[in-house]
């Protein structure tokens, strides 16, 4: 194993752990102790201190997917509220093109936003909607309309005549509901910070390990051929396999993909991130393996409530070290 991707660091650090048992084995009763590197290594550095930093990695990695699973129910809430908003915007427009088309006051008709449209460039048409209701409150009613306007409900997505302060309350919800967006966004980013501050950490142990190694196993070639990677050997890239996956009920995604042709074929690994919008960098290892035959799999990662989604990825390895991943499928609980 070697570092290629982040999901790389867990097993590319149990596979120097298994080799520093044997060199400490080799050295008894003394063992293996990095040396201090000012501005990289703290002090002297012992197995104990990978096995801590390897800890502490999990840890990150978990908090990075909790911090994703943060951002994707805020996310949800806006969506569901913006849909509903956008509702009601219609609905406010059928009033004013039906009844208020020959008043100065349909100058003044917003448009619709699209649904996806940012915070900004979907909030503004609705504040402008907000003020327009409440003028048209005041104002002398046209024949057919009975002030204060109220929208009429009927539908399974609107049960309840929806009132000028209704609509306010709504409106100010989904601002408060973009705010708590950021917070789990900028949440996030110190997850991913802390996580990348960890496995730089990682990475400068490991190449140390590799270098300083060497001169404590002289004469011990077994022991220095088997030194792991840090990084993949030169080589080639292999071909992404094709995945596909489906959500099957009560939380599973169910999945299959294709079989790599590589020569130099070492395995597959199952990779996920909580979200639809993930990328590979947050994606955690799920399941290793060694076959070349393909065969289905299965994980309920992620998919526990409905909304939620998750990114899948399927990373082909060859022996040298080198990976490809293939392209991302996302499965989506339903709402």
């Amino acid at each position: 194993m070697a570092l290629a991707n982040n999901s790389s660091y867990i097993p590319t650090c149990n596979d120097f752990l298994a080799h520093w048992t044997l060199v400490d084995a080799a050295l008894a009763p003394s063992a293996f102790v990095l040396p201090a590197e000012p501005g990289v290594i703290p002090g002297s550095f012992n197995r104990s201190g990978l096995v801590a930093l390897r800890t502490t990695l999990l840890d990150n990695l978990q908090t990075v997917q909790d911090k994703l699973n943060d951002v994707e129910i805020a996310s949800g809430r806006i969506r569901l509220l913006k849909e509903k908003l956008y509702r009601r915007l219609n609905l406010f427009l059928e009033v004013l093109d039906g009844y208020y088309a020959s008043t100065e006051y349909i100058s003044a008709r917003p448009d619709a936003p699209g649904i996806t449209a940012g915070e900004e460039r979907f909030c503004a048409p609705l504040r402008d909607m907000r003020s327009l209701w409440a003028k048209l409150n005041a104002a002398p009613a046209p024949a057919g309309i009975t002030l204060p306007i109220v929208l009429q409900a009927g539908t399974t997505e609107m049960p309840e005549p929806v009132t000028l302060a209704d609509f306010g309350t709504m409106l100010d919800l989904l601002t408060q509901r973009y705010m708590e967006h950021g917070d789990a966004s900028q949440e996030l980013t110190v997850a991913r910070a802390r996580r990348d501050k960890t496995m730089k950490f990682i990475r400068a142990v490991l190449i140390s390990y590799r270098s300083a190694v060497i001169y404590k196993i002289a004469g011990n070639q077994p022991l220095i051929d088997t030194i792991p990677r840090v990084t993949p050997e030169p080589g080639h890239t292999p071909e992404p396999v094709q995945v596909s996956a489906t959500f099957v009920a009560p939380n599973k995604a169910v999945g299959e993909y294709t079989e790599s042709a590589e020569a130099q074929f070492k395995d597959y690994q199952i990779v996920a991130a909580i979200g639809a919008e993930a990328t590979l960098d947050d994606a955690i290892l799920l399941e290793t393996r060694t076959d070349r035959t393909p065969a289905p799999f299965e994980t309920t990662f992620g998919l526990a409530d409905p909304g939620s989604a998750i990114s899948i990825w399927v990373v082909v390895r060859i022996e040298d070290g080198n990976e490809r991943a293939s392209d991302k499928v996302v499965v989506q609980h339903p709402e």
